[in-house]
């Protein structure tokens, strides 16, 4: 489990690895595998078994690290800012730039300075703190790039994997249609109609289109016969006024 949900021993959060955030205790775990990322089966069971008997802290209230601190592994690492005058810390250089004009700052040549960012969890519940940068990279986004590339967990491919098996079997029971012998018994009208024995393993598609073929031909002799039809109804009314025309002659 270690490669989908890791529990930090230091501040007891557990942190879910894929979205690489802190998962709040509680329900909260099985609603956000469940809803989030449709886990199931014994994969969520173990989750909720294991982790729903700890006691681990919340998110929204634990406390946060120093700034300066060491990233945190597990978590993302973003690009922001940290204002000059006060400890107001943002990823958005909107919200830096209009806190410092309603914060009345002052003038100053550099109001903020662009740091790097963690929290355990985004959205309204973000609470950032700055972490040094120990690597030779040029910034976050070599972390961040990193970890994306690294995101594509035993999970999601298990997901994938089944998903894939999933529309692969659909596939082909719509083509070939169920050919157990059970069907005849479950329905009286399949049964009636004797679709099993006749069709057997033939691909339904191409009966389908065969059926479209013979349906377009009937349609177009049905057409010809009633151009016949009409044709011949012209000849008689022509025989009939040349007929009333001789009468009147003679």
């Amino acid at each position: 489990m270690d490669d989908i949900v890791q529990l930090n021993q230091d501040y007891q959060i557990l942190v879910y690895r894929l979205c690489q955030a802190a998962i709040r205790p509680g329900s909260s775990i099985e609603l956000h595998f469940r809803r989030q990322h449709q886990l199931k089966g014994q994969v969520l069971k173990d989750i909720k078994d294991y982790y729903g008997t700890l006691k681990l802290a919340d998110p929204k209230l634990a406390v946060i690290p120093e700034d300066n601190s060491e990233a945190i592994e597990q978590l993302a690492i973003s690009y922001g800012y940290s204002c000059n005058a006060c400890r107001y810390l943002t990823i958005a250089r909107d919200n830096i730039v209009r806190h410092w004009r309603e914060a009345g700052h002052g003038v100053a040549e550099e109001r903020w300075t662009e740091v790097r960012l963690q929290t355990w969890m985004g959205g309204h519940y973000a609470r950032y703190w700055i972490v040094r940068d120990d690597s030779d990279s040029n910034g976050p986004s070599d972390t961040a790039d990193a970890a994306d590339a690294t995101s594509w967990s035993a999970m999601d491919e298990l997901i994938a994997a089944s998903q894939a098996r999933l529309e692969e079997e659909d596939a082909v029971r719509l083509r070939k249609g169920d050919l157990k012998e059970e069907i005849d018994r479950d329905s009286l009208w399949v049964k009636r109609l004797g679709w099993v024995r006749h069709f057997g393993s033939r691909d339904l598609i191409n009966i389908h289109d065969a059926a479209q073929w013979l349906r377009a031909r009937e349609v177009t002799g049905r057409s010809a016969r009633r151009q016949e039809d009409e044709e011949a109804a012209r000849k008689r009314l022509l025989l009939s006024r040349l007929g009333e025309s001789f009468n009147r002659e003679v």
